[in-house]
């Protein structure tokens, strides 16, 4: 009998994990489509924000805080003030570090890192150059080496490169050694679920358009 018992109870939380796994699934699915259609910093940052209900509703999950931090990284780079931006990367750096917390050794946490230097850097590159291009150099190398074969790791990091001076190591020459195998990447890259990161080739086009 305590057996039969067990084995309801076992069937009873497998049926509610499922459940809430399928749950959290269509939530991320439903509010990256929003992503996708954002059009505006306004729009980027209501996205934010939804991820971030969703991070609330499943704390032991990465995605939802990786995705607010993207969100917030791209809406920085074209907000209308320098003090806007800063606070809005600010948030996405609290989002990140939430998400670098729960997955320390993952890959697309580590590129997304580098990209927010970036985002930093934007903000005033006559006096933060130096110190967020090295930053995100440093994340973006590391991105690599732990994936070599990250179309968004090698994306940023190109693009990193194309703006350092070619006495820092940059250039054009130095970009397109990692911008080809980006392009390679996105042809054959397969995320690993419908939410796991996909994004960065429309941005890859462009940067290779205007080479």
């Amino acid at each position: 009998m305590k057996q039969v018992i067990t084995f309801a109870l076992m069937l009873t939380v497998a049926s509610t994990c499922f459940a809430q796994n399928i749950k959290y699934i269509k939530s991320m699915e439903a509010t990256i489509e929003k992503l996708e259609a954002a059009e505006t910093v306004e729009d980027l940052k209501k996205v934010g924000e939804d991820f971030n209900k969703i991070s609330k509703k499943y704390p032991k999950e990465w995605l939802p805080y990786y995705y607010e931090a993207y969100s917030l990284i791209v809406a920085a780079f074209d907000e209308g003030s320098p003090s806007e931006a800063d606070l809005t990367i600010d948030k996405a750096q609290v989002a990140l570090g939430e998400a670098l917390e729960l997955a320390p050794k993952e890959v697309e946490i580590i590129a997304l890192q580098g990209m927010l230097y970036q985002a930093r850097m934007s903000v005033d590159p006559m006096t933060r150059s130096m110190m967020y291009g090295m930053q995100s150099s440093q994340a973006l190398n590391t991105a690599v080496a732990m994936d070599k074969k990250n179309p968004r790791a090698l994306l940023l990091l190109g693009q990193n490169l194309y703006f350092t001076p070619p006495a820092f190591g940059g250039g054009i020459d130095a970009a397109l050694k990692f911008l080809n195998k980006a392009g390679e990447q996105f042809e054959i890259y397969e995320p690993a679920s419908s939410i796991h990161p996909n994004w960065g080739e429309k941005m890859w086009r462009d940067i290779m358009a205007n080479l």
